[in-house]
């Protein structure tokens, strides 16, 4: 019977023997199979066919075997930095293999630092964004497949720049505050770890300084109440935030009692302290203070000295350094200056008033109705002291 006899042959083929997928009609006795997955168990069924292409049985031959694992791939080579910045680092590499599955990527930071995967990539280059500048990064690289990892690559190196975006930091010395003599102020910059201080700027009257201020290039000298303001600028360009400091001088105005009389002086502004004839205070440089002198009963206000200016027995003095006033009073009657009123001093009146040049110096001063003369009102008085009247 023809129809049983055949010459051709089905081929059916896949990797579960519930589930086959046709291959394909052949008079050959032998076949090749391609494209076939490494490591996978494969079943093939063959039916004989007649002329009709009809399968001559209901039960094929059936082949079972197993591919082999698939090799391992061959190391990457040739690794370089492609480019670099302070905040990323580009890798580039040959790819010697082709049947990888991807590329993982391994660095470690410092000679001694420990190497971990950072990333895997199915291309032969890959971007390292994780940088911090100042520290050295080493990296390596292998291929991978299901059967494993290739050898390593060569390792390269790469130490970025660091970013300063740190400001500098300026601090004067001595910081403000207040003052009884003239300052030498020192500004100091110091920038840290960072790019380095290339500039401080600074004002003295108050306005904020800019780059068009003058440059700082030593001690700055403080002799008046003065806004020191400044700031410094580093190599990166990192401005500082502007400071201020004020210093405020104060300085010392001492009055000194002079003459045989006693009397008081106040000051419109601020407590003078008395000891003996001396008496001082500290006012802040610049302020002007009004002094007033009153003649204690028996005695004359003379004068004022040392004052900026001078209206009757009041003395006016600007602050603006270590100021001295001498204020006068003299005891009334005391016309010898010898700091008593007795027969002396009458006799000595007597002796202007009669023409008579007496033998010591006559001190007018210490005529007692303020006409600056030596005559009859100057003897009653003196008498009447010395009587007791």
């Amino acid at each position: 019977n023809c129809e049983q006899c055949y010459e051709k042959y089905e081929i059916l083929i896949g990797t579960n023997p519930s589930v086959m997928n046709r291959k394909g009609i052949t008079k050959q006795k032998s076949i090749n199979i391609d494209n076939l997955n490494y490591g996978t168990t494969y079943y093939v069924d063959v039916f004989p066919l007649n002329f009709s292409d009809d399968r001559i049985i209901n039960t094929p031959a059936r082949f079972i075997f197993t591919t082999g694992m698939e090799p391992i791939p061959m190391p990457p080579h040739d690794l370089t930095i492609a480019s670099a910045s302070p905040s990323r680092i580009d890798l580039n590499w040959i790819d010697d293999s082709n049947n990888e599955h991807g590329f993982e990527i391994e660095r470690k930071q410092g000679a001694n630092g420990v190497y971990s995967q950072i990333g895997i990539t199915t291309t032969a280059s890959y971007s390292d964004l994780a940088i911090t500048g100042g520290n050295t990064y080493f990296y390596r690289v292998r291929a991978y497949n299901n059967s494993g990892e290739s050898a390593y690559s060569n390792v390269v190196s790469y130490t970025p720049v660091s970013i300063d975006t740190q400001a500098p930091v300026t601090v004067a010395s001595p910081n403000g505050g207040n003052f009884s003599s003239a300052q030498s102020v020192v500004l100091a910059c110091s920038d840290g770890s960072g790019s380095g201080c290339v500039m401080t700027y600074f004002t003295t009257d108050g306005n904020t300084p800019t780059p068009n201020s003058t440059e700082y290039s030593g001690a700055i000298p403080i002799s008046a109440n003065t806004t020191l303001k400044f700031f410094s600028v580093d190599n990166a360009g990192n401005n500082e935030e502007v400071k201020t400091e004020a210093y405020n001088l104060f300085n010392t105005l001492t009055i000194n009692r002079a003459g045989t009389g006693t009397g008081t002086v106040k000051a419109d502004v601020g407590t003078i302290n008395w000891s003996g004839s001396s008496g001082s205070a500290s006012y802040l440089n610049n302020t002007t203070v009004l002094l007033t002198a009153t003649a204690d009963t028996g005695s004359t206000f003379i004068n004022w000295s040392g004052c900026g200016s001078v209206n009757s027995n009041t003395c006016t003095v600007t602050i603006n350094a270590p100021k001295n006033v001498l204020v006068t009073f003299y005891l009334k009657g005391d016309i010898n200056n010898d700091g008593a009123v007795n027969l002396a001093d009458a006799i000595m009146a007597m002796q202007v008033l009669s023409g008579v040049t007496p033998a010591g110096t006559v001190y007018k001063e210490a005529d007692v109705n303020g006409d600056g003369k030596i005559g009859l009102p100057e003897i009653i008085y003196i008498l009447q002291m010395v009587s007791g009247v």
